[in-house]
C-alpha cells in the first residue's frame, strides 16, 4: 500500500483507477477531492488529514462487477463528506470513520457491507437509499460518537443498526428495514426521534435518555405466518412522550428498575403473535397498552408503583394463549377498560396482589379457569382461593356489586376444598349444603330444585310408612300441605297415635317420623335459600 505522508494538496485532486491502495497521512486538502472511475477492488485511508472543503466519492463505473471499496477516515477533520452520487452503484463499500470531526456526512444511493462509526464528532449525518450487501450481513454501527442531527431514510437489507454510548439532537429514521433490528443502549437524544419501519426485527432499547417526544411505528402490514421480531425496552427515561405503534409483532418485553425507567410510554395498535411482558420494579413510568390483539399478556415479578392502563385489549389465538399475572407482583394502579377478557382460555393470578386494579366495561373470564394450568399444585385451593377473594375486593372497590357476588361464590367453593370430612366435618357439611342449595346464592332454581327434591325424597318415605288407606288415597294433596311449613303437623300426630303390633312397627314408626322432621327441616332450609338467592342483587346493595 502506498503511503503519502504530511502532504498539503493547494488546489483539487482526484483519486481514480489509476491509484494503487493508498493512505494518506497527516495531509491538508485545501480544495475538494473527487474518487472516482474506481474498476478494481481498492483500499483507500485518510489518517490525521484535514479536509478543508468537500471530499465526493461518485460517478463510480456502473459496468463493472460489483467490487469492494474501503474506505476510512480516521482522526481526520472533514468540512463536507459525500460518499455516492444520485443513481445506486453497484460497489460494496466498506466505510470505517473513526475519531474524525465532520461538519456534514452524507452517504447516499450505496451498496454497502459494513458502515462503522467511532468516537466522532458529526454535525449532520444522512444516510439516504442504502442497501446492505445480504450476502455478508452488513451492519452500521454507532459507537461513543456525538452526532448532532441523524438521518436515515429508505435504508434496506441491513442486518442491523447498532448504537451505542452515543448522543444526538435528533434522530429520524424513515421507511426503513433492519433484518436483525435495531439496537440504542446508553444513549442520549436531545431532541425528537422518529422511526419508521418496516419488514424489521428485534428493536432494543436499553439504558438510553429520550428528552424530546419519542415515535415508532411499524408502518407495513406482515404476513402472519413472518417472524417479526420484538419490542425490548430495559431502564430507559422517556422525558416526554413514547409511542409505539404498528400492526404486528412478536413480542414486547418491558424490563423496569427502581432507578430507572421513566416516562408515558404507549403501545398502540399491535397484534402480538407471542406475548407482551412486564417485569422489575416501576416506579416512575406511566405504561398504557391501547387496542391492543395479544396472545399472551404476563406480568411476571413485576412490583408496579407507576401506573399500568390497558385499553380495548382481545386475544389473539395463537400458541399457548393466556392472561398471567404472576409473582411476587404487585399490580398496583392498574386501570383496564374496555377490554374481553373472557376470550382468553386461560387466566393466571399466583403470589400476586391485586388491590388497586380499577376497571370498566370488562368481559370478564369464567371464574372456573382459574389457575389451571397449576392444578396439580399441592396448595391449588388455596391459591384459587386467594386469586377469589383479591377480586371480589377489588369488584367490590370498583362498585361492582354483581361480579364480587360472582367472585365471593368461587372464593367460598375454593375453600370448601382445602377442608376435609375429617377435621372440618361440620364447616363442610354447611358448605356442601349450601353449594347444592343454592351455589353459594347465586341459583335461586338450584334452591327451588332443592326444596321440591328434598321434600318429595323425605316425604315419599315418611308416605311408605304411613299405613292408613285414607291418608294414602291423596297423595299430591298431602306433599303439597307438607311442604307447606304451617300445615301437615297433624299428619305426623295421626301417624304416631296409630296403634303398634310389633317391634318392626316401632321402627317404621321412628323412621317415618325422623324422615317426616328432617324432610319439613330441608325444606324450611331450600325455602330460605331460594329467597335468599333471589335477593342476591338486593343483598349486594
Amino acid at each position: 500500500m502506498r503511503c503519502i505522508k504530511d502532504k498539503t494538496f493547494e488546489t483539487k485532486i482526484e483519486i481514480n483507477d489509476s491509484f494503487e491502495n493508498t493512505t494518506f497521512w497527516d495531509c491538508v486538502f485545501k480544495d475538494d477531492i473527487e474518487i472516482v472511475d474506481i474498476h478494481s477492488k481498492r483500499i483507500i485511508r485518510f489518517y490525521g488529514c484535514q479536509i478543508e472543503k468537500s471530499c465526493f466519492v461518485k460517478t463510480l463505473d456502473k459496468n463493472v462487477s460489483p467490487i469492494e471499496i474501503d474506505i476510512s477516515f480516521s482522526s481526520s477533520k472533514i468540512k463536507y463528506l459525500q460518499i455516492g452520487d444520485k443513481s445506486l452503484h453497484e460497489y460494496n463499500w466498506k466505510i470505517d470513520i473513526c475519531d474524525a470531526e465532520i461538519d456534514y456526512c452524507n452517504i447516499r444511493n450505496c451498496i454497502y457491507e459494513n458502515i462503522d462509526i467511532n468516537n466522532s464528532q458529526i454535525n449532520d449525518l444522512l444516510l439516504n437509499f442504502c442497501i446492505g450487501n445480504v450476502f455478508n450481513d452488513p451492519e452500521i454501527n454507532i459507537d461513543d460518537s456525538r452526532i448532532k442531527t441523524f438521518w436515515a431514510n429508505h435504508i434496506s437489507n441491513v442486518y442491523e443498526l447498532n448504537i451505542t454510548n452515543s448522543r444526538f439532537n435528533l434522530l429520524n429514521i424513515y421507511d426503513s428495514s433492519f433484518n436483525a433490528g435495531i439496537k440504542i443502549y446508553k444513549t442520549v437524544n436531545e431532541g425528537e426521534t422518529n422511526i419508521d419501519l418496516y419488514k424489521s426485527g428485534n428493536f432494543i432499547i436499553q439504558d438510553s435518555n429520550f428528552e424530546k417526544k419519542f415515535r415508532c411505528s411499524y408502518i407495513k402490514p406482515y404476513d402472519e405466518k413472518e417472524s417479526v421480531g420484538k419490542i425490548q425496552l430495559a431502564e430507559d427515561v422517556f422525558q416526554e412522550k413514547a409511542e409505539f405503534s404498528g400492526t404486528q409483532i412478536d413480542r414486547i418485553d418491558i424490563s423496569c428498575s427502581a432507578a430507572k425507567m421513566e416516562g408515558e410510554i404507549s403501545f398502540v395498535g399491535f397484534k402480538i403473535l407471542d406475548r407482551l411482558t412486564l417485569s422489575g420494579f416501576n416506579k416512575h413510568a406511566d405504561f398504557q397498552f391501547l387496542h391492543l390483539n395479544v396472545c399472551l399478556f404476563s406480568c411476571m415479578n413485576f412490583l408496579n408503583y407507576g401506573s399500568v392502563s390497558i385499553l380495548g385489549l382481545t386475544c389473539y389465538k395463537g400458541k399457548n394463549p393466556g392472561f398471567r399475572i404472576a409473582g411476587p407482583s404487585n399490580i398496583g394502579n392498574m386501570n383496564i377498560q374496555g377490554s374481553d377478557l373472557s376470550a382468553f382460555p386461560l387466566i393466571t393470578f399466583l403470589d400476586c396482589s391485586l388491590f388497586g386494579l380499577k376497571y370498566s366495561n370488562v368481559k370478564w373470564f369464567d371464574p372456573k379457569i382459574l389457575n389451571q394450568n397449576n392444578s396439580k399444585a399441592p396448595d391449588f385451593w388455596e391459591r384459587k382461593q386467594e386469586a377469589y377473594r383479591q377480586l371480589k375486593y377489588c369488584a367490590e372497590d370498583n362498585k361492582d356489586k354483581i361480579q364480587a357476588l360472582i367472585f365471593k361464590a368461587y372464593e367460598i367453593d375454593a375453600y370448601q376444598h382445602t377442608l376435609s370430612w375429617k377435621r372440618n366435618f361440620s364447616d363442610l357439611l354447611m358448605l356442601w349444603l349450601n353449594k347444592i342449595s343454592n351455589n353459594h346464592g347465586l341459583s335461586w332454581n338450584r334452591g327451588l330444585f332443592f326444596t321440591i327434591f328434598c321434600g318429595l325424597l323425605f316425604y315419599l318415605i315418611f308416605y311408605g310408612c304411613y299405613d292408613d288407606l285414607s291418608y294414602r288415597m291423596y297423595f299430591w294433596g298431602n306433599f303439597i300441605k307438607y311442604i307447606w311449613l304451617f300445615n301437615g303437623i297433624d299428619d305426623l300426630i295421626q301417624f304416631l297415635n296409630q296403634p303398634l303390633n310389633s317391634f318392626g312397627d316401632c321402627l317404621i314408626r321412628f323412621l317415618g317420623s325422623i324422615c317426616y322432621i328432617i324432610g319439613k327441616i330441608l325444606v324450611a332450609y331450600g325455602i330460605f335459600q331460594t329467597i335468599s338467592a333471589f335477593r342476591k342483587y338486593v343483598k349486594a346493595d
